[in-house]
Parts: C-alpha cells; structure tokens; sequence
C-alpha cells in the first residue's frame, strides 16, 4: 500500500465534508460516518478540529486525528491561534479535541506582482484547513519512513513529540498551559522530531 492508499486529510466546506486522498483526488464523503471504517483499513484520516466555538465532526470520532491551530508571531513566539475550536466533545466520552495543532495563523501566499501586492505576496489566515494539511503531510511522511504504523500510532508518535504551547486562549477562552491542554492538545506537530522517532 502506497502512502497516498494510507492518508485522508478532511476539511468542512459550505456544510459539507470533503476529503483529499492522497493521490490529489477530491472526493464528496459522509466521512461523519465512513471515517471510522477508513481507520480500521489502517488508513490514517486527519481532520481539521474547526474554528470559532464550534464543536465540530467528524473531528469528534476518537480514530481521526484532529487539528487545531497555532500561530507564530514576529518575535518567533508561539501561541494557541485565537479562533481555534478547543473542547471536550459531548460526542465522545473522554474525547477532548484537538489532538495537535499546526499553523494557523497568518500566512504569506504568492499572489504576482501587481499594483496590490507589489511583492508579489498577499496575506492570508490560515485557520485550521491550513493546519490540517502540515499535520496530514506529517503524517504521511511518517507513513512513508514506515507503512507498519497503524493509524494510532502515527497519532501517538507526534503528539508525544509535538512541541507544548503555554501561550494564548482559543475562541471559547480555553488557556494553553505546560503540557498537554485543551487548548492544543499535544501541541504543535514537530515533524523531525517525529520522524526521528519512527
């Protein structure tokens, strides 16, 4: 199994879940429903935990791993990005949501060179989407170093190396402290780290 047959990366669109398969194929799912089975074909599916207050599935599911943000500022610190979803999800007992978290915040997109964007870069929030896809790649690397890693294990492997977050509140006020907290879970997905430990 190739690692594009080993990852799913889900964002909520417009109401609806999509999902991008690791070949760079779209497809239209109820992964609300059909994520837990993909999981137990020991394919790897991350999601993005939302934004704003909202208690979001399927990053709910305890099989996905679920995404929340994290932003960097000019000084280089890092802290939980302000509109990031934090919560103990009335779904699952015990679930508390994110598992880790990547960029969120603020990032510089190409745009050309025009009479807007003069350096050819324009500004753009990232939110949860953008930091669902630093974790899935991630994970895929992962995958990649080694096929054998089940789903849970990939989870397990970057939330014990992720790096703590002790700065910043979500959207629903949730605090980030030392250690794992609501507000990030593991914290922000150190991928050598990681990869070092596979």
């Amino acid at each position: 199994m190739t690692v594009g047959q080993r990852l799913v990366a889900v964002k909520a669109s417009n109401g609806e879940l999509d999902a991008t398969f690791g070949n760079g194929g779209f497809i239209d799912v109820g992964v609300a429903w059909g994520g837990v089975p993909l999981v137990y074909k020991n394919i790897v599916v991350v999601v993005a935990a939302g934004n704003g207050e909202t208690e979001t599935f399927p990053a709910s599911m305890e099989e996905v791993i679920a995404v929340g943000g994290v932003t960097i500022d000019t000084a280089d610190a890092l802290s939980v990005w302000v509109d990031s979803s934090a919560y103990a999800t009335t779904f699952v007992r015990g679930r508390d949501v994110p598992d880790l978290c990547g960029i969120a915040g603020s990032m510089m997109l190409p745009a050309g060179v025009t009479s807007v964007h003069p350096e050819g870069w324009r500004d753009k929030d990232g939110a949860t989407s953008a930091a669902t896809a630093q974790v899935a790649g991630v994970a895929a690397l992962l995958v990649q170093k080694d096929p054998t890693q089940t789903p849970a294990q990939i989870r397990a492997v970057m939330k014990a190396k992720a790096t703590d977050i002790v700065l910043g509140t979500t959207a629903s006020g949730v605090a980030a402290q030392h250690g794992p907290d609501l507000a990030t879970g593991a914290g922000l997905v150190n991928a050598l780290a990681a990869w070092n430990a596979i």
